[in-house]
C-alpha cells in the first residue's frame, strides 16, 4: 500500500485536516477531529507477549515454554507483530503517547494537523498546528506577515517495534506518510526528547511534555520581537558584508591554503563573488520584498538562497540536501546569520 499506511476496514490508518496528502489516503476532516475521532482512527491496544522456546525435560521430551528474556509487541486486534523487544520493555498505546499533547489542543492552542499509523501499527505519530489566535498581538502581526509555515508543528512519535523510544518536539514538516516522519525524525535527531519504553516512561513522557510545551505562546512571543526588531533594522553594505556574506560566502581568497596559480583559481574566484552577487540581489529584490535593506530581508535572502539555488550551493541530492538544510552545513549558515542579526538589531 502506498506510503506505508496502515488499513483498517479499508481505509488508511490517517486523519488530516487542510491540503490533501500526495497519497491521496485517510480521513479528511474540514475542522479538527474530536478526541475520540481521532482515537478511532489511530489507537489500537498492544500486548507485550512472550516467545516459546522448545525445552527438553529429563526424559528427553521437548516441550515449548515461554522465554523468559524474548518477547514481542503484538497489536491486539489485528495480532500482528511488531517487533521484538526485551525483557525490560513496557509498551506505551498511542493514547498515552498522543495524551500529552490533549491539554494544549484542549485548551485551544494547537489543533490536530495529522495522524497517522504506519507498518501494521508498528510506528504512529500526531501532529499539532499552533493556533496563532491564541497567540501575542506581536506574534500574530509577526507570523501574520512572514507566514504561519514558519511555525514548527508540535509532534509525538509513537515507535511499538523496539527500534527506539517515543519522540517529542517540533519538526517543520508536516508528516503525512513514512517518507515525512523519517524526514522528521532525522531533521530533529539532536533536539528530540526521546522516552524510552521502561517502568515510568508514561510518567516521564507527561514531565517531558510539561517542560517542552509549558509557556509556548509566550516563547514565541519573544521569537516573534526577535523578527520584528529584524524588520526594524536597517543594514548598511558594510554590515551586510560582515554578517550575512562572509558568515555565507567567505573569500576564499583568504583562506590559509589559498593557491592563486592552481588551474581552478579564476573559477572559484567567478563563482564566489557571483553567489555574493546573488545573496546582494535577494537582500534588495528578492520574494516578497519591499525594497528596503533590512536584517529581515537580509535572513530571508540566506534561506532563500540556501533553500532554493541549487546551481550556487549544491549538495548531492535528495535527502542528502534536506539533510543539509535541515541540520546540516546549510542549517549552521542560516543559524549563524540569524544569531548575528539578532544580537546586532538587539544592540542597536
Amino acid at each position: 500500500m502506498a506510503a506505508e499506511l496502515s488499513y483498517k476496514n479499508g481505509a488508511a490508518e490517517l486523519i488530516y485536516v487542510g491540503e490533501t496528502p500526495w497519497h491521496r489516503e485517510g480521513h479528511k476532516f474540514e475542522t479538527a477531529p474530536t478526541w475520540g475521532e481521532l482515537m478511532a482512527v489511530v489507537d489500537y491496544d498492544l500486548e507485550k507477549r512472550p516467545y516459546f522456546l522448545p525445552v527438553v525435560g529429563e526424559n528427553g521430551a521437548s516441550t515449548m515454554q515461554p522465554s523468559n528474556d524474548a518477547f514481542y509487541i503484538a497489536r491486539v486486534d489485528t495480532g500482528k507483530a511488531l517487533g521484538t523487544v526485551g525483557k525490560d520493555y513496557r509498551p506505551i498505546p498511542n493514547r498515552e503517547a498522543f495524551e500529552v499533547l490533549r491539554p494544549l489542543i484542549d485548551g485551544g492552542v494547537m489543533t490536530v494537523e495529522t495522524s497517522g499509523v504506519l507498518r501494521d501499527g508498528a510506528d504512529a505519530w500526531l501532529l499539532g498546528r499552533w493556533d496563532l489566535s491564541k497567540f501575542g498581538p506581536v506574534a500574530q502581526d509577526v507570523f501574520t506577515q512572514t507566514g504561519e509555515e514558519i511555525l514548527p508543528f508540535g509532534t509525538v512519535m509513537a515507535n511499538h517495534s523496539g527500534r527506539r523510544a517515543v519522540l517529542l518536539g517540533q519538526t517543520p514538516i508536516r508528516i503525512v506518510c513514512a517518507n515525512t516522519l523519517g524526514a522528521a525524525e532525522r531533521e530533529g535527531a539532536a533536539r528530540w526528547s526521546a522516552i524510552h519504553h521502561t517502568d515510568g516512561g508514561k510518567l516521564r513522557l507527561v514531565e517531558e511534555a510539561q517542560r517542552l510545551f509549558a509557556g509556548v505562546v509566550e516563547k514565541y512571543e519573544i521569537i516573534a520581537r526577535q523578527y520584528q526588531v529584524l524588520q526594524r533594522t536597517i543594514l548598511s553594505e558594510t554590515q551586510f558584508e560582515q554578517m550575512i556574506l562572509d558568515t555565507v560566502c567567505p573569500d576564499p581568497r583568504e583562506e590559509s591554503g589559498w593557491n592563486p596559480e592552481s588551474i581552478m583559481a579564476e573559477s572559484v574566484v567567478k563563482r564566489f563573488q557571483k553567489k555574493r552577487e546573488t545573496l546582494q540581489k535577494l537582500w534588495r529584490e528578492g520574494k516578497g520584498h519591499s525594497g528596503e535593506p533590512t536584517a529581515w530581508y537580509g535572513y530571508q535572502a540566506v534561506c532563500e538562497a540556501l533553500d532554493h539555488n541549487k546551481d550556487l550551493w549544491p549538495t548531492r541530492s535528495g535527502c542528502w540536501r534536506t539533510q543539509q538544510l535541515l541540520t546540516g552545513a546549510y542549517a549552521e549558515m542560516k543559524n549563524g546569520v540569524l544569531d548575528l542579526l539578532v544580537d546586532f538589531s538587539m544592540s542597536v
